[in-house]
């Protein structure tokens, strides 16, 4: 499955859509408060500049809720976070919220793979394009630049931190299935991490990928599956089972577990 044709699990796209229901209310409490509290312009303006904030504002509202309904657009979220972010670097006293965008960004980024190559130096240039945005807020004083500053790198600390425990606890859970590269039978091999996996090329009949992208790509239990299969219980474990000993597993939890590490085609 290419990252273009990524789909959010049920569980995922739930939780999803309550992270962007919530900073969608907040996007509007922020929207009715910059339409409040907005500064008369100059005298000598043309257009009062202080309009952008709100009109910023209510852009990306309407963008959150395009991307409620279609959580799995990626360019969108990012669209929504990095503008976000910027705009609160310009508005007095919420440079501290622009880590905030800034820290879901980068482990959006993250979860989705695009750091698995050079990710120190994506993660380097995107953080001296940030610093560089925040250089505006020196006209508050340099000690809420620095503070916030300090506080950016250390979210960003603490997100690496998480990473890398997730992914010890990943390795524990599934030990050296995809390193040693022997979890097949015979002598197919699997793939480099973040490479694509076509189900196809192992074997599998029709109804055996349609178990498996419903288990594990549509995160469905077993009896919903028999129901939207039209077959019985039984036959959905036993279709389960040989996908997992193909791939040398014990259950669906380790097998998505694996197939999380690869971009898989499930060939339907």
């Amino acid at each position: 499955m290419s990252r273009t044709d990524f789909k959010l699990s049920g569980r995922a796209e739930s939780n999803l859509r309550i992270f962007i229901g919530f900073g969608g209310l907040v996007l509007v409490v922020a929207l009715i408060f910059s339409a409040i509290n907005l500064p008369p312009a100059e005298p000598d303006w043309l257009f009062n500049w202080n309009l952008l904030v709100p009109i910023i504002h209510g852009i990306v509202s309407i963008l959150t809720i395009i991307l409620w309904i279609n959580p799995d657009n990626r360019v969108l979220l990012v669209t929504v976070l990095t503008t976000e972010g910027i705009l609160c670097t310009f508005v007095r006293g919420f440079g501290m919220i622009s880590c905030i965008f800034l820290n879901i960004l980068l482990e959006s980024l993250f979860a989705w793979g695009r750091f698995k190559n050079h990710g120190y130096r994506k993660v380097i240039l995107i953080y001296t394009a940030y610093l560089i945005i925040l250089l505006n807020l020196i006209r508050e004083g340099w000690d809420i630049y620095f503070f916030t500053v300090g506080f950016s790198l250390f979210t960003l600390g603490s997100s690496l931190f998480v990473y890398t425990l997730v992914k010890e606890k990943l390795t524990y859970y599934v030990p050296q299935m995809t390193r040693l590269n022997e979890i097949l039978a015979g002598e197919n091999e699997l793939p480099g991490y973040g490479e694509q996996i076509n189900l196809k090329d192992y074997g599998f009949t029709e109804r055996q990928l349609k178990c498996a992208a419903c288990a594990i790509r549509d995160n469905m239990t077993y009896p919903k599956i028999a129901e939207e299969m039209g077959i019985s219980l039984s036959i959905v474990k036993r279709e389960m089972a040989i996908v997992c000993k193909q791939f040398a597993v014990k259950n669906r939890d380790e097998l998505y577990l694996l197939f999380i590490q690869y971009k898989v085609d499930y060939g339907l």
